[in-house]
C-alpha cells in the first residue's frame, strides 16, 4: 500500500498539535484588596527576597519583575538588596521618603532548563504591600503558576510572574479586578 505524499506531514502535525496548544495555568490562592487606590506619587520600596531553594538569582529576578510592573504607575521606586529584618526595611523606607514597602515570599521558583523532561516551570509566591512604620498590610496576593509543557526551554519563571504582577498592580492603582490571567 502506497501512502500519498504529505501523509506523514499530516500525521506529525496532528500529533504535535496538543503539545504546542498547551497553555500555562494560573491560580490565585489569596487576595486582599487595598482599602483605597494607590497614587503615583506614593513611592514603593521593594525588598529583594532571598533566592528560592536551588535557584540562584531568583530573588533579584522576582524583584526586577515587580519593579517593571510598578514602573508605569509609580513615580518613585527602589530595590533594596540589604539582607536584614523587616523592621529595618520599614525604617529605611520611612527615612528615604517611601510610602509603601513591598515584601515577597517566594515559596517555589522552579526553573526547568527544558520542558523535554516533562517538568514545567513553577512559581508559588506571596506579595505583601506594607505601610510603614508598623508594617500594616495594605494589600496582599498569593498565587501560583505552572508553565505550559511544550515550551522547548524558551520560557522563564519570571514570565509566569509578569501577568500576575501586572494584574495585581493594576488592581492597586486602577481598581481593576485581580484574577487569574487568561
Amino acid at each position: 500500500m502506497k501512502l500519498k505524499p504529505g501523509f506523514w506531514s499530516l500525521v506529525i502535525a496532528v500529533a504535535a498539535t496538543p503539545l504546542v496548544g498547551c497553555k500555562s495555568t494560573y491560580h490565585v490562592q489569596q487576595y486582599q484588596a487595598p482599602g483605597s487606590l494607590l497614587r503615583p506619587e506614593e513611592g514603593i520600596f521593594i525588598i529583594v527576597p532571598p533566592d528560592a531553594y536551588d535557584e540562584p538569582g531568583s530573588g533579584r529576578k522576582c524583584a526586577e519583575t515587580l519593579l517593571e510592573a510598578f514602573r508605569p504607575h509609580c513615580q518613585r521606586l527602589t530595590l533594596s538588596d540589604e539582607v536584614t529584618v523587616l523592621g529595618t526595611h520599614l525604617t529605611n523606607a520611612i527615612h528615604q521618603g517611601f510610602t509603601y514597602v513591598l515584601e515577597s515570599d517566594v515559596f517555589s521558583w522552579e526553573e526547568e532548563p527544558t520542558e523535554w523532561t516533562g517538568k514545567s516551570d513553577f512559581l508559588n509566591i506571596e506579595l505583601r504591600l506594607l505601610s510603614p512604620p508598623d508594617g500594616r498590610v495594605v494589600s496582599k496576593a498569593r498565587f501560583d503558576a505552572r508553565s505550559k509543557w511544550a515550551t522547548f526551554g524558551g520560557d522563564h519563571v519570571e514570565d509566569l510572574l509578569k501577568p500576575f504582577a501586572n494584574a495585581w498592580v493594576g488592581a492597586l492603582y486602577e481598581g481593576t479586578p485581580f484574577a487569574e490571567p487568561k
